[in-house]
């Protein structure tokens, strides 16, 4: 029996794919039968990409382009591949550095490139994903932002603050595109063997220093993620740790359902908040609950069940909808608390369960 891949057909653009993460998407994709454009400033390295690609099968098309400065003519690119339906941002630097003495060229050359150039390749690319949605096609942006994005890490504090930009202007862009039907996807890896950092001393000795206290991940771990899971965020393996599990119970007052102009935006807040649990590998169930006079009580009286409509305390409030989530403390659980309470506009009780997560799952 052949076995025909999800990605057969389909024609990819990846930004950064001279090296790194972007080389390593790019021959993926090739691999698995899409026809990619290869993204970045310096056409020597692209074409040596390319040539792996085409050596080993594949199909691919060399663009040399900086992301940051002219313009980015997205039907040119699409008339190379014969159309576009899958977007990967992949470029990116990280210049180590402290706010006291750092210098602003370099915090502006980060923004340029791992904010402001993610921006005009999506804005030049949007208009031909959104065209493949509209006729029924699979239509992926995915945007690589880092673990960075949600975590402090010393004289990284620039970057971090691109890449947290990147991860919620995806949620963003998840909101706006979803409707038409183009997938958005935020991967945040930890950190990763590529060359983002070999152009300065500075940046070299961080990274040497930062493999002293982890065990980093490689190129191809990360485009394996996506491969295996998508949205998921593969970490170095001296952090990987035990999840819990956590419930989330969203606490409703008594009373029928809020008007239409009140429940809608609340609606769309929660769909967001599901979406980014399952983009962080946090989701485990989640739904809302019908009112308390739908409710059914069983009790035990005198060795028999005793069955009686109706919840089983009344009060001012109720549990509304409930979310089981996998966390890694009281901490990240808590912050899921909040974003919750901040989509619903009410009151979230957080909980842990008992025991080990693999027997609630069994």
């Amino acid at each position: 029996m052949t076995v025909v891949s999800p990605l057969t057909g389909r024609r990819a653009v990846v930004t950064g794919a001279s090296s790194g993460i972007g080389a390593a998407t790019a021959r993926l994709l090739a691999a698995q039968g899409a026809r990619v454009a290869l993204v970045a400033r310096h056409l020597d390295r692209l074409d040596t990409v390319r040539k792996e690609i085409e050596n080993a099968g594949g199909s691919a098309v060399a663009v040399p382009l900086d992301v940051t400065a002219g313009q980015i003519d997205g039907a040119a690119v699409a008339h190379e591949l014969g159309g576009v339906d899958l977007l990967v941002n992949a470029a990116g630097i990280l210049t180590p550095g402290l706010a006291a003495d750092g210098r602003i060229d370099e915090w502006e050359r980060q923004v340029e490139v791992n904010l402001t150039g993610l921006l005009r390749v999506t804005r030049a690319f949007l208009p031909l994903l959104t065209e493949t949605a509209s006729a029924g096609g699979p239509a992926d942006l995915v945007n690589i932002s880092s673990v960075a994005a949600s975590r402090a890490e010393f004289g990284a504090g620039v970057y971090a603050a691109t890449k947290a930009a990147v991860s919620h202007l995806s949620r963003n862009l998840r909101l706006e595109l979803a409707p038409g039907g183009v997938r958005v996807t935020d991967v945040q890896p930890g950190m990763v063997v590529t060359d983002l950092l070999s152009g300065s001393e500075l940046g070299t000795a961080w990274a040497e220093d930062m493999k002293t206290r982890i065990d980093p991940l490689a190129a191809e771990d990360v485009r394996r993620s996506y491969r295996e899971g998508r949205g998921t965020t593969p970490r170095s393996p001296r952090r990987r740790i035990q999840l819990k599990h956590y419930l989330l119970s969203i606490q409703q007052p008594d009373g029928g359902p809020p008007a239409p102009e009140v429940i809608e935006p609340i609606m769309r807040d929660v769909a967001a908040f599901n979406q980014e649990l399952r983009e962080a590998g946090a989701w485990v169930f989640g739904g809302g609950l019908h009112l308390p006079d739908t409710a059914t009580v069983v009790r035990y009286d005198h060795g028999e069940p005793l069955v009686t409509d109706g919840p089983y305390t009344e009060g001012k409030e109720h549990v509304g909808g409930l979310s089981i989530i996998r966390a890694a403390d009281l901490d990240a659980a808590l912050e899921w608390g909040r974003k919750l309470a901040r989509a619903t506009t009410l009151p979230v009780e957080v909980r842990p369960f008992q025991g080990d997560p693999a027997d609630h799952l069994a």
